[in-house]
């Protein structure tokens, strides 16, 4: 009886991987045997009737993939100090080691995950310290601090960790809103021109707000949640190929990153609202009540072809 089951079993699975084998989809080829396989022909024909073709890969920016060429310049550099040194200063005279985010020793040198501030982790031979480092690149224009974020991203609600900036932001933001109004399409507009056209009486509140705003996004996090790996540290690479360029900046204590963001804000000169990514999406439901929440920050563009209303409620921050 034990022999017969068995043979039974061997039948089955030989029919079902040669139904399996029937069953791959022809467009986008991903459901193969020892994958994700259909075992009933409905689900492959459900998959099938709506299977958008062969999916692309993300391409990377060349910002990004500035990024990974330092990456891949340090990890071969790791044992040259006349490489290093100018760089990182006499930290690096010992050599030093790329780490993964336990710390320890690896050989990934890909770009970095959304969820981490910083993009590269390095332990230091000669002091025995670890820097968590963001790279902000030039390669393909002026690198992201804050990037599309509405006025109801978590990070801005009660209990949130900038929630107390929210005032402050909406003054900033409506300046800017009407400048945006009598700049005859430009969109994006210097930090430091918005703050001097805030009234006298909210300007010191509103720069501090806004050091605030921008040490958190560039060392902590972003608006939907907390970086898995904060970074305590810059390197701004104006040129990727050119290590001359490479600037490093050591902000391992709050005080440290405040005056570093402080030092840069005249610097960023692309502030502005967006639309699409990070605003929500007309086709979701409740829409209405989304759109509703981004206010006051949306600044309505009416398409003089179309006459439809764009609405442009993510700030983005840029150098």
């Amino acid at each position: 009886m034990l022999k017969m089951y068995k043979i039974e079993y061997i039948f089955m699975s030989i029919f079902y991987h040669r139904m399996d084998e029937k069953l791959i989809c022809q467009k986008c080829k991903n459901y193969k045997r020892g994958g994700k396989e259909y075992k009933r022909k409905e689900a492959y024909n459900n998959h099938e009737s709506n299977c958008p073709g062969p999916q692309k890969k993300k391409s990377q920016n060349a910002g990004e993939k500035g990024e990974v060429k330092v990456k891949q310049d340090l990890d071969a550099n790791m044992d040259n100090p006349e490489f290093l040194v100018p760089i990182f200063g006499d930290r690096a005279s010992d050599g030093i080691v790329i780490c993964g985010y336990d710390e320890k020793p690896t050989k990934d040198i890909t770009k970095a995950g959304s969820r981490y501030k910083a993009d590269v982790v390095i332990y230091f031979k000669k002091t025995g310290k670890i820097s968590k480092i963001s790279i902000k690149c030039w390669d393909g224009g002026n690198p992201t601090l804050m990037n599309h974020t509405t006025r109801n991203a978590v990070v801005f609600q009660e209990n949130g960790n900038l929630s107390q900036c929210v005032v402050n932001l909406d003054k900033f933001i409506d300046v800017y809103k009407k400048m945006r109004s009598s700049t005859k399409g430009v969109e994006d507009v210097s930090m430091m021109d918005i703050l001097d056209c805030v009234p006298v009486d909210d300007r010191d509140a509103v720069k501090k707000t806004l050091i605030e705003v921008t040490v958190y996004f560039t060392f902590y996090g972003t608006g939907a949640y907390e970086s898995k790996c904060p970074a305590d540290s810059v390197l701004n690479i104006t040129d990727s190929k050119d290590p001359s360029t490479w600037k490093f900046e050591i902000c391992d204590t709050p005080e440290k990153k405040n005056k570093y963001i402080e030092s840069i804000l005249p610097q960023l000169s692309q502030v502005s609202l967006r639309d699409k990514k990070g605003m929500p999406n007309p086709t979701v439901k409740d829409y209405e009540l989304k759109l509703q929440a981004c206010e006051p920050w949306i600044f309505r563009v009416t398409n003089q072809d179309t006459g439809v209303i764009v609405y442009k409620g993510a700030l983005n921050i840029r150098y």
